[in-house]
């Protein structure tokens, strides 16, 4: 059985956070752009996901379609290109 959760409590992606990656926000398309750009001005490289709603809690259906048209903002401090 997969442990449900709330929108207001959606994991971070486990497999991002070990890469080095640090969850930020969940946003949707008309503050997307500002976290983008504040985050690349401080200097850190940005990774977008899809909200992950496979787990979401039934007390959360009527949010699911909105979430849906989230993402969610990783970031981790720019190190270079590698080559």
């Amino acid at each position: 059985m997969v442990d449900s959760y709330t929108g207001c409590n959606i994991p971070a992606k486990e497999t991002l956070i070990n890469e080095g990656w640090e969850f930020r926000c969940n946003t949707d398309e008309l503050r997307l752009n500002e976290v983008i750009d504040v985050y690349k001005e401080l200097g850190y490289e940005i990774h977008l996901e899809p909200i992950n709603l496979e787990g979401l809690s039934e007390d959360c259906d009527g949010c699911a379609g909105m979430l849906s048209r989230f993402k969610a903002v990783y970031t981790r401090k720019f190190t270079g290109y590698e080559g």
